[in-house]
């Protein structure tokens, strides 16, 4: 008998993304580890610690969107799905289902394909796990009802949780998905508050299991002319970086330096509005797409005094777990589920949809408090420490989860 794990993810361990399932891989205990990526991938694959893994490339140059059409008609899920929708219909929306069922379909079935060398025996124990409740999820319940597994899990964060951060307010398969899992794992509880208001009748599926980062030491505080406030996200409209830019315009009274690691569609966007608000006490660094490994480098041999966040929408950010492991103070608005990691002992919450101004003066008193008052910023260094320490050590979540994907589908 062997145990053997079924990971399906978007890319990784391709492209950049998902960097935080670096955090968690080498936390898999089990024989044998399918690491599936689900989306489009390209280059050399990341290195991978667990060696328990093997890499399953369903792409081969193929395109999925019309290939998976005949499983895709047969699949009454599918009509009753477009039945569900009819009173919010649109040509866009029922597009947008089509393809995601059109290419879920034969993704699910060049996998099957892929798996068929493993022969699986009946004695072994099999777990399959999506890392996202969207469209690998929806191929893991189609793999559910092809394989003998023991459980099916499915992690939901952020865009695959909220409806309205999608273009279409819509979600595909939401009722296919959460019935055919053993359990759904929201990373924050406002994302188990939302699903139990949202889909209350599978309450019962829902278990809270926060994601965690590892411990690269605490970062010595050097004083500076400078208060360094530090981002990293993608540039992206939901990520509000136009607001922060307009709060710094704002900020008079110190000489800041903001550095940004991240990219996106609004990059040149967000660098052309700081060239013309900013004033000279602003300096600048926009440091483009890193590898995670390259970022924890960078927050080791920098000193950052506070991380700030301005997004209309989260999960739960592994961004902040990272910030405030190293022991560096938040400022972030009341979104999602970020009231529970930042707090009067980790930095400000903002209220969720806040002015400039607010933000503003969240700088300015995190400012101030470290010109003026190097104690009292000490000791929310160190408190923003052992909040990590106790709620987002990745030795502890991950040992745990690991401990839980283990359990057969009933047991919690």
């Amino acid at each position: 008998m062997k145990e053997i794990l079924i990971v399906l993810t978007e890319t990784y361990p391709y492209l950049h993304g998902e960097s935080f399932i670096e955090n968690e891989e080498e936390f898999w205990k089990f024989d044998k580890i399918l690491l599936i990526p689900t989306n489009k991938i390209y280059g050399q694959p990341r290195t991978y610690k667990n060696p328990a893994i093997e890499v399953i490339n369903i792409w081969d140059g193929k395109n999925f969107i019309f290939s998976g059409l005949l499983q895709s008609l047969g699949d009454f899920d599918y009509w009753n799905e477009v039945r569900r929708i009819v009173n919010h219909f649109s040509i866009r929306k029922l597009l947008f289902l089509t393809k995601f069922i059109f290419e879920s379909h034969q993704k699910a079935k060049e996998i099957l394909k892929r798996l068929d060398k493993y022969n699986f025996s009946s004695q072994d124990q099999v777990t399959l796990y999506s890392y996202w409740a969207f469209e690998a999820a929806y191929i893991g319940q189609v793999l559910k009802k092809k394989l003998e597994v023991r459980k099916f899990i499915t992690r939901i964060h952020g865009y695959d949780l909220y409806e309205q951060r999608n273009k279409y307010n819509y979600l595909p398969m939401r009722d296919t998905i959460f019935s055919t899992c053993d359990y759904i794992l929201p990373v924050s509880e406002a994302g188990k508050k939302y699903l139990e208001l949202k889909w209350k009748k599978y309450q019962n599926k829902y278990l809270v299991s926060h994601l965690g980062t590892k411990d690269h030491g605490v970062q010595l505080l050097e004083e500076t002319k400078e208060f360094h406030i530090l981002t990293c996200s993608n540039i992206i409209s939901v990520k509000r970086l136009d607001k922060l830019v307009d709060a710094l315009a704002l900020v008079k009274n110190y000489p800041i330096k903001w550095t940004h690691f991240g990219d996106g569609n609004l990059a040149d966007t967000i660098k052309e509005k700081a060239h013309e608000k900013l004033g000279e006490n602003i300096a600048v660094e926009f440091k483009g797409k890193c590898k995670n490994s390259e970022v924890i480098e960078n927050y080791k041999n920098s000193v950052y005094h506070c991380f700030v966040n301005t997004s209309d929408s989260e999960g739960l950010p592994v961004s902040i777990m990272e910030a405030i492991s190293f022991g560096i103070p938040v400022i972030a608005p009341d979104v999602g589920g970020m009231k529970e990691i930042v707090c009067d002992q980790t930095g400000i919450l903002l209220n969720k949809g806040f002015h400039i101004q607010e933000l503003a003066d969240a700088i300015n008193n995190m400012a101030s408090i470290y010109k003026e008052d190097t104690n009292r910023y000490q000791e929310l260094r160190n408190n923003a420490r052992k909040f990590w320490e106790q709620n987002y050590d990745a030795v502890v979540q991950y040992s745990n989860f690991n401990t839980f994907l283990h359990m057969k589908g009933n047991d919690k």
